[in-house]
């Protein structure tokens, strides 16, 4: 038994040269929106708000659900682009007496007598709508008076009308593409929301303190003017009926005052979920005399923020509701495109050339052209998945169409809101001093006996109210100006979220873990 294993070491370094794979590429981050963080900074910088918002970046778990989901599409389109070119191999052994054939590519020897043979062949696409393969074969015969052989071959297969140009990976790769950049849509809606929601709960815990505290001082004044009204009428100054409506104001107000208590524990739960944490309370506590003059101001400058300014943000900003809905066409889209490659005849052009170094062949080399067709007989299945694909992609259209609507006019809704916010502030304002003036002359009259408590305690109430309207209309001009900018896509964040040391970064994975 002789055995020629030169042809075999051949074929197999040129294999080795013919192996070809496409690198999935790493998406490039988009480049950050800073347009609120310019122009709008309506979080102080270094406040307790600012603290809270970073916070969240690293806490919340559904924010970071949202940034793993976005990966995770991304490692599965990563993954299928690299896979499509990565070659497969071959491998078979096979005893007998019967032909056999070089592998992939139909050019054959015959061998009469008992052998055995190993198979071993790569398979890839290679370039441009080309599928090809190489492979070898030793042969080992049974018989002491036949020599072993050893043959190599390889081919090329081009589809001409189902998966031409590799159709059909393309269609799936440009659908898995929709489904990541969907991800990355819900991601950047995820961060928004998040941001808005951290932003309302803090504002609305802020004014709850800030309100407790208000009703606390109508606490304080009602309980002087009972001690000043119940002096005087132990000195007959004024009659007793003139105590009683204050004792009634302090113990009205002093359930008020429980009530609002509660509703600051309340506030304080909710910000503390809206930033993805429990019992930490510390981290939330804020001394009431810092927040009475914080939240003031605060919407003090909100309130000066330029319509124009408002308007350029919106014009420049992505609505993630739009990208998501684009993605949705796109995903559909590609779909329809894969079904119309799906149904399709087959049509493949397959040419294949070997080498035999069998001496028993007239010649070594041979080849092999053929053109292989198939189709399904009857339409009745493809028509249906086809109308069914384009009734997808109307679908999908008109829901975009939807989207666009109320995105247009949740912009408008908070448009309004916001500028009547800031108007009824400039008006509350004043109301509050006419208010504390009123108190004020009350008080004077009633110390020199040509008012009554009844008036005194009118006036405590105006004032009351006062204070506390303005505080609700500063919390209408700081929640619309979230809402605005929410409506509008970008952030109320000052902070730069996708700056290189944000705390954002902490959370994202930029490149596919190592196995």
């Amino acid at each position: 038994m002789k055995t020629k294993l030169t042809p075999v070491l051949v074929a197999l370094c040129f294999l080795s040269t013919c192996v070809i794979a496409e690198q999935a590429t790493t998406p490039q981050s988009a480049p950050a929106d800073q347009s609120a963080s310019k122009l709008l900074g309506l979080v102080p910088e270094a406040s307790k708000l600012d603290l809270i918002l970073k916070q969240m970046l690293t806490s919340n778990p559904s924010l970071k659900s949202s940034i793993s989901k976005a990966h995770s599409a991304w490692l599965e389109l990563a993954g299928e682009k690299a896979a499509f070119y990565t070659p497969s191999l071959n491998a078979a052994v096979e005893n007998g007496e019967a032909p056999h054939s070089i592998p992939a590519t139909g050019f054959s020897s015959i061998n009469d007598g008992s052998a055995t043979a190993y198979h071993v062949g790569v398979e890839s696409p290679i370039a441009g709508g080309v599928y090809g393969g190489l492979g070898v074969r030793q042969i080992f015969t049974n018989e002491d008076n036949a020599e072993d052989s050893s043959t190599a071959g390889g081919y090329i297969r081009i589809p001409l009308m189902q998966d031409s140009g590799f159709a059909i990976h393309k269609s799936k790769i440009n659908a898995l593409n929709a489904a990541h950049l969907k991800t990355i849509a819900e991601k950047k809606l995820k961060l928004l929301d998040s941001y808005a929601s951290t932003f309302d709960a803090f504002a609305r815990y802020s004014f709850a303190i800030i309100d407790a505290e208000e009703i606390k001082n109508a606490v304080t004044r009602a309980e002087k003017l009972v001690e000043e009204s119940s002096h005087r009428a132990a000195l007959k100054d004024i009659a007793q009926y003139q105590v009683y409506p204050a004792e009634y104001e302090v113990a009205i107000r002093k359930e008020e005052l429980h009530e609002a208590e509660q509703n600051i524990q309340l506030q304080q739960r909710i910000l503390l979920e809206a930033i993805g944490i429990t019992n930490q309370l510390d981290l939330v506590n804020i001394p009431a005399a810092e927040v009475s003059s914080f939240f003031s101001n605060w919407a003090e400058e909100i309130s000066k923020i330029s319509p124009v300014t408002l308007k350029g943000i919106r014009l420049s900003a992505s609505l993630p509701e739009l990208l998501i809905a684009e993605a949705n066409i796109a995903a559909a889209t590609h779909a329809h495109e894969s079904v119309v490659q799906q149904e399709r005849s087959k049509l493949d052009l397959k040419v294949g050339a070997g080498w035999d170094d069998d001496n028993s062949l007239e010649n070594e080399f041979g080849y092999n052209v053929s053109l292989v067709f198939s189709t399904p007989l009857g339409s009745d299945g493809s028509k249906y998945k086809l109308r069914k694909a384009k009734q997808d992609i109307q679908t999908q259209t008109l829901d975009a169409n939807a989207t666009a609507i109320a995105c247009e006019l949740r912009i408008q809704r908070a448009e309004l809101a916001f500028s009547s916010a800031c108007n009824r502030l400039a008006l509350a304002t004043k109301a509050l001093e006419q208010a504390q003036k009123v108190l004020a002359s009350e008080n004077e009259r009633f110390s020199i006996g040509d008012g009554t408590s009844r008036n005194v305690l009118d006036a405590q109430q105006d004032l009351t109210m006062a204070v506390r309207r303005k505080h609700s209309i500063a919390l209408e001009v700081i929640l619309s100006a979230n809402e605005l900018c929410r409506a509008s896509g970008v952030s109320p964040y000052i902070y730069d979220t996708f700056s290189s040391d944000s705390p954002l970064n902490n959370i994202i994975i930029k490149d596919p873990p190592e196995e």
